[in-house]
């Protein structure tokens, strides 16, 4: 029977609840969250309204051509699906309706394709953008449950993508040969892998200095890496010219 409501489910699946041995649960509740709104914001800082409805909207990705958003609806009630948004059209469309809690959307170079993380299983997939096929398994489920894609590479033939182990590290997996190869290995928590737009390099962020840092490797490699942020970043996002990179701090 329910015995509490509205306890947090983060979007890996795991619950915030301990049971003692004498009857006592602690557990997390999440407060209603209100509907998310979309916006562009320029290089002031200034945003501007996306005419999409209101939604638990989770990490829009833009797709190459620029006119739509790939999206995560229900993230919050760890269910959520893939939409896109037509920017011109102003139409927001359900892409994924198979499996539960598919997020981590990342276009393919090409604008043909979506790959995701889908939580039911240990393993990415990927679907055609416009809806005429089913989500088709990219890797194996020998994969840890955690895998997020990051970014593919120019000629969308390697994407980047990280997996947690006993930390969580960067993975390439080719289309060559259907197999990922380790790309960093270090006792730091690293993620948000970002192509550069000429494929030779990997933004991604790092806490080995004890937060969360952006960090350049080059591309395949070997090679040393650079620290780029100096006040802390996450999620790193190349600009097209291939010489600026914008993140949170």
């Amino acid at each position: 029977v329910p015995i509490a409501e509205r306890g947090q489910v983060n979007a890996n699946g795991a619950a915030a609840f301990a049971a003692s041995g004498n009857g006592v649960l602690a557990y997390r509740s999440v407060r209603p969250t209100p509907p998310l709104t979309l916006v562009w914001v320029d290089r002031n800082g200034t945003e501007h309204p996306v005419s999409a409805p209101p939604r638990d909207y989770y990490a829009p990705k833009i797709s190459p051509d620029g006119q739509r958003l790939a999206i995560a609806i229900g993230v919050l009630t760890n269910n959520s699906q893939i939409w896109l948004y037509d920017l011109g059209r102003e139409t927001l469309t359900r892409l994924t309706f198979e499996g539960t809690n598919n997020f981590g959307q990342v276009w393919t170079p090409d604008g043909k394709r979506i790959v995701f993380k889908r939580t039911d299983e240990r393993r990415l997939f990927w679907q055609s953008a416009d809806g005429s096929s089913g989500a088709e398994a990219l890797t194996t489920n020998e994969l840890s449950p955690n895998n997020v894609p990051g970014s593919w590479t120019p000629d969308g033939q390697s994407l980047a993508f990280t997996q947690d182990g006993a930390i969580r590290n960067i993975w390439i997996f080719s289309l060559k040969d259907r197999k990922p190869r380790l790309f960093t290995q270090s006792p730091s928590y690293e993620t948000a892998p970002q192509f550069s737009p000429d494929g030779h390099w990997i933004a991604y962020d790092s806490r080995e200095s004890g937060r969360d840092e952006i960090y350049v490797r080059h591309f395949p490699g070997p090679g040393g890496k650079w620290q780029i942020s100096t006040d802390g970043g996450t999620d790193p996002v190349w600009h097209r010219n291939g010489r600026e990179l914008c993140s949170h701090s």
